[in-house]
């Protein structure tokens, strides 16, 4: 799911074709369906901090998380590991993704996961 916050109205606004179409649904509704329809787990994307590496909508994540029963993944804003860090020790997410963090830095999952164990924060041993 993409979301971004509705400035004027202080609530998430669904969106899709890449952020181009606003959908007539309210994020709480649309989580509501999915999670209804079946769904096993939810990756929520903020469109304001996709790509900017400047952290993670926690507020958003957090509202996410706690509405639904099934795993929420966090995508849209890490810039360094304290952004992986701050997320799962904030806002309840089961998994960040990062795409820019291994992309345009020389960080990598390795040292990631090496950082996060340092605040104890569990990983699953596949």
């Amino acid at each position: 799911m993409d979301a971004r916050l509705d400035a004027a109205s202080g609530e998430y606004a669904l969106y899709s074709d890449c952020g181009r179409n606003a959908e007539p649904v309210s994020l709480a509704a649309h989580l509501e369906r999915v999670v209804a329809a079946g769904a096993g787990e939810i990756l929520i994307n903020s469109i304001d901090r996709d790509g900017m590496m400047n952290g993670y909508d926690i507020p958003l994540l957090k509202k996410v998380a706690s509405a639904v029963p099934i795993p929420v993944i966090g995508c849209g804003g890490a810039g360094h590991y304290n952004h992986l860090k701050d997320a799962f020790l904030e806002s309840g997410v089961s998994a960040l993704a990062c795409g820019s963090l291994f992309n345009f830095t020389d960080s990598n999952p390795i040292r990631a996961k090496a950082f996060l164990t340092n605040y104890g924060i569990p990983f699953k041993v596949v």
